[in-house]
């Protein structure tokens, strides 16, 4: 059972030990040639938009996009390793390009699966119920349904926040429901400036402790919000659970 859990556990938090880019950064070189799109993931996200009804996605340099939209995702293989009888854990890089400001999120997600194909699938979908919807509201559909806009109080100012799924890999799993408002009450003294910011939240507890605690702000490790998220109310329970949300405030 301690080798599942230590599996488990990465593919949730493997991510969390990448750099990824500032958020702010941008190409110094407009001429370079750009990483190309692999395959598998083109196909994935050109399915995924038609999925959802767009008929004019297009693929360029900059990604997989639809019609005039200036988004662009882009995704490949970061790194894969087989653990000897427990499978693979296959890194997936996610890209998301924000036109014409040339800001990216960029996020880093673990999938577990016997064969690498089947982790790549498990990335794919770790990636889809935690991070993609919240970006194809906040900045290609603002009409999908599967997403709300809340407005939250954010430093004396109100913001609109788009909370994704709380995402969970656990033997036992706790009811979080409550733990959507208290995460949200967490970013009311944020300091944020205009524009779009985005958070990315991971909480890992074992017997009743928590263990693996990471929460980002535009890319970057972030302290202070580490801490509150630490210390909300969580669930306390026998075993394992781990659980991933991603927030984005306009």
């Amino acid at each position: 059972m301690a080798r599942c859990l230590i599996i488990i556990a990465l593919a949730l938090t493997a991510g969390c030990r990448r750099e990824a880019p500032p958020s702010d950064a941008t190409d110094t070189n407009p001429e370079k040639t750009p990483a190309a799109l692999d395959p598998r993931m083109k196909e994935f996200l050109v399915k995924w938009l038609e999925a959802h009804g767009h008929k004019d996605v297009v693929v360029d340099a900059g990604g997989v996009g639809v019609g005039d939209n200036a988004t662009r995702l882009q995704a490949s293989v970061y790194g894969s390793k087989h653990h000897e009888n427990r499978g693979f854990v296959t890194e997936v890089e996610f890209t998301v390009r924000l036109l014409p400001s040339q800001r990216k999120i960029t996020e880093f997600v673990a999938g577990i699966g016997k064969t690498e194909e089947e982790a790549i699938k498990d990335a794919l979908l770790n990636f889809t119920l935690t991070t993609l919807h919240v970006v194809y509201k906040g900045f290609i559909n603002a009409d999908d349904p599967h997403m709300t806009i809340d407005s939250v109080v954010i430093d004396g100012v109100s913001r609109d926040v788009i909370a994704g799924d709380l995402y969970m890999r656990s033997e036992k799993k706790p009811d979080l429901h409550a733990m959507r408002a208290q995460i949200q009450d967490a970013l009311k003294n944020l300091p944020l400036t205009a524009g779009p910011h985005w958070i990315k939240v991971v909480y890992g507890q074992i017997n009743s402790k928590p263990t693996t605690v990471a929460v980002t702000l535009d890319n970057a490790d972030h302290p202070d919000l580490t801490e509150a998220v630490k210390n909300l109310n969580w669930p306390r329970r026998d075993g394992f659970y781990m659980v991933k949300q991603f927030i984005l405030v306009k």
